[in-house]
């Protein structure tokens, strides 16, 4: 940022934010996953974006959507000059925030994904929130926001956000034992007990799961007929994958992605996929039996001889 100060006018604009504590979350959050120690107060990889808009915003150019395109269009317009009258030494033109394309980030994303996938089959990292809050208007009347916010989600249940950190440790220290911490306790001790079940029973059905799918696989391209839920558990293998393939490669180039949160969309596709190929598994093996079944009984063979 200090060069591009140098050659644009836009960028020196968003001088006072870079240069204050305003970004210090993204730039703590970025030393803290990459390990960095002592920190060197740079801001990193994905966090950019959001230190940029946050940045923009305080410059006064985010009043409407059009000030605020106008900005970056000239804020880029700026930048590129500067590239073609070689004041900054740029990479070539690119209209996407991801790095320049490289042979290697292919058997690294690979990986990653075999990764993702693991991590995803053993429930790994999908864990209760430390502090849930369970909040309606009894105990939580003095913060009406929540309470209209809880309204409109139709829940009582959701996470401390940082706004409201301090207000909760304060009570949370209270002698006192209030309404929504013993709601909150019994919420987290079923959520932690139904995480378990899903962390011991998932790997193993998971596994049945995928040999019934290949061999329902299997008999639809001999017999040429489909189970149905084998095609609803393709569509969910699909969405699996390709959530898993987008986050492994956004991992290789970008930040790391190989957690709960961003995989947290994916959770549902691979719990259908899994009842669809083994309930599609039983089915075909029932329909299979019973076939066999028909074909020798008496009748059957009877039927047979007349027609010989």
């Amino acid at each position: 940022m200090q060069r591009a100060y140098e050659v644009s006018p836009a960028a020196a604009e968003l001088r006072p934010y870079f240069d204050s504590l305003a970004p210090d979350g993204f730039t703590q959050v970025g030393c803290a996953t990459y390990g960095v120690v002592p920190c060197d107060g740079e801001v990193r990889a994905g966090w950019f974006m959001w230190a940029l808009r946050d940045a923009v915003a305080q410059a006064g150019h985010y009043r409407s959507a059009s000030e605020a395109q106008a900005f970056y269009t000239r804020l880029a317009e700026e930048i590129g000059a500067a590239c073609d009258g070689a004041r900054l030494d740029c990479l070539p033109p690119r209209v996407t925030m991801a790095p320049p394309f490289r042979l290697s980030f292919v058997g690294d994303t690979v990986r990653t994904f075999g990764r993702m996938l693991v991590f995803m089959a053993t429930f790994d990292g999908v864990t209760v929130p430390r502090n849930p809050i369970s909040c309606v208007v009894d105990d939580c009347g003095q913060l009406p926001y929540y309470v209209s916010f809880l309204d409109m989600v139709h829940t009582t249940l959701f996470v401390v956000p940082p706004g409201m950190a301090a207000d909760f440790q304060r009570r949370s220290g209270e002698a006192i034992q209030w309404p929504f911490q013993a709601r909150s306790a019994w919420v987290a001790g079923k959520l932690e007990a139904v995480t378990a079940g899903y962390r011991a029973v998932l790997p193993w059905l998971l596994t049945v799961a995928v040999l019934a799918y290949a061999g329902m696989g299997v008999t639809a391209i001999l017999r040429r007929r489909v189970e149905p839920l084998f095609l609803v558990a393709s569509l969910a293998a699909l969405v699996v994958l390709v959530r898993a393939a987008l986050l492994a490669y956004l991992d290789v180039v970008a930040i790391p992605s190989l957690n709960s949160l961003y995989l947290s969309p994916a959770y549902p596709a691979l719990l259908v996929f899994t009842m669809a190929a083994v309930l599609g598994g039983i089915r075909q093996a029932w329909a299979t039996r019973s076939g066999r079944a028909d074909a020798a009984s008496p009748r059957a063979a009877a039927e047979s001889l007349v027609g010989d």
